[in-house]
């Protein structure tokens, strides 16, 4: 596939769309789907060549990693096994990730959401990245059962990470504030609950 003067790749937004590979051109209302991109190699594309020389191959578009969005309602969003970014919007969200190096969006407004995620991979980082005005002031971490709840001061939102407590495998690695602040695995074990 080819893409035509003034686009670049770095222009390009994946997006998860069930099995469909969605590519939008930033600034642009032209869309491209190519349908059962993520069930598997024979429905993939195997390079897409920009003017500049650059070529992007499968590998490559799973390493940019996918959006996966979710609307004003409650939504059940499922990634994929490479990187995923998940942004459930308001609602209350169940969030899967699996494979890959996840980032979990969640902000002021995004209701109660929970995030099921398991990846027994070695060395793998997903991240829950919290919105504007969230600190880690802003958020208490509480144990309910073997989850870990994280509550917004102040609002309803929460964000529930299923069985964090019950093994590694089902653990987010990373919690990224707007300060630019972040928590660790071991931050959050040495939490009084």
């Amino acid at each position: 596939m080819e893409f035509g003067a003034g686009i670049a790749s770095t222009d390009l937004e994946l997006i998860k769309n069930n099995n469909d590979l969605k590519i939008l051109i930033n600034g642009q209302t032209d869309t491209l789907t190519i349908q059962n991109w993520l069930s598997g190699d024979a429905y993939r594309i195997e390079q897409f060549r920009f003017v500049d020389g650059t070529t992007l191959t499968p590998a490559d578009i799973d390493a940019i990693g996918y959006k996966v969005y979710g609307t004003a309602g409650n939504d059940s969003l499922t990634g994929s096994n490479a990187k995923d970014i998940f942004d459930g919007g308001a609602g209350n969200d169940i969030l899967s990730g699996g494979n890959g190096n996840d980032t979990y969006k969640f902000g002021i407004g995004s209701g109660q959401d929970t995030i099921s995620d398991y990846n027994a991979t070695a060395d793998n980082t997903d991240t829950v990245e919290f919105g504007a005005g969230i600190t880690q002031s802003d958020v208490e971490f509480c144990k309910v059962g073997n989850d870990l709840k994280i509550v917004v001061n102040g609002t309803t939102d929460s964000l529930t990470i299923q069985n964090w407590f019950s093994s590694s495998a089902y653990r987010v690695e990373s919690f990224k504030f707007a300060d630019g602040t972040a928590l660790t695995i071991s931050d959050i074990e040495a939490m009084k609950y």
